[in-house]
Parts: structure tokens; C-alpha cells; sequence
């Protein structure tokens, strides 16, 4: 872990909550994910040391994007809050086009299942943005 990514991990631990951005609450909250391959600190130096490639990130379950409500599993984080953020799936939203393949490419080192991209229409829906709508990088861990 580079200097750096060493100062953003301590000065997020020692932050107080009131003081942190929606962003650094989510890094926090990665922080306490169980889940087999995933490694928080490994996954957030990466995103810190490279923040030209991203917009913003999210870290839940994964959404089952051809689901009608009720959403299976949805609501699972619930069940184990008192433990643990019950996560498996990180979205970046990336900061361009050209974002995509170094993003991809990071989620090779980082063990993850699976490397999907959500682009055009469907990003768009999700987003609720209609013009220049970016991808946004999907990375799944079993």
C-alpha cells in the first residue's frame, strides 16, 4: 500500500461520520463487507490511487435489472446489519468511455467473479440521466 493510499485509509477511519462525504461513508462501509474473494483495502487503494477513471462508486447487492417488484433479495443487507454490510457487487459509475477497459482491468486483480459494463439505455435508466449518460463498471464476487 502506497503512502498515499495508507493516509486515505487512516484519515477515513478516524473521521467522524458527520464529517464524512456520501462517498467516504460508502468506502467505510466496504470496509466492513464479508465476502469470500473481496478485499476492501486492496479494492479501494486501487479506486484512490486512480479517481481520473470514476465518478462515484456503490457498493450492494446486485440488482436483478429484469426483476418486477418485489426485488428477490433486495433487502437483504438488513438481515445481517448488525454484523456485517452483506454485500457482493460494486458499481462505478466511470468517469468517460475511455474509463471502461482500465476499470475492467482492475477488477481482473481483484478476484472478482464477474466484470459486467452497463451502458446506454439501461444506464440510462438507472441513472435517471438522458444526455451523455456514462457506463457504469459492475463487479460481482460469489
Amino acid at each position: 500500500m502506497s503512502n498515499n493510499e495508507m493516509r486515505f485509509s487512516n484519515s477515513l477511519r478516524q473521521k467522524l461520520i458527520k464529517d464524512c462525504t456520501p462517498q467516504e461513508l460508502v468506502a467505510a462501509l466496504m470496509l466492513q463487507a464479508k465476502c469470500d474473494a473481496f478485499n476492501p483495502e486492496q479494492v479501494l487503494a486501487d479506486l484512490y490511487r486512480y479517481p481520473q477513471l470514476w465518478q462515484s462508486f456503490w457498493m450492494g447487492t446486485m440488482l436483478p435489472l429484469n426483476s418486477q417488484p418485489p426485488l428477490p433479495l433486495s433487502l437483504i443487507m438488513l438481515r445481517d446489519l448488525q454484523e456485517f454490510w452483506h454485500t457482493d457487487t460494486l458499481y462505478v459509475l466511470a468517469q468517460n468511455q475511455m474509463s471502461i477497459t482500465p476499470l475492467q482491468e482492475l477488477g481482473e486483480q481483484w478476484n472478482c467473479d464477474t466484470v459486467q459494463v452497463i451502458d446506454g439505455e439501461k444506464a440510462q435508466a438507472l441513472l435517471g440521466l438522458y444526455h451523455d449518460t456514462p457506463s457504469i463498471a459492475v463487479f460481482w464476487w460469489d
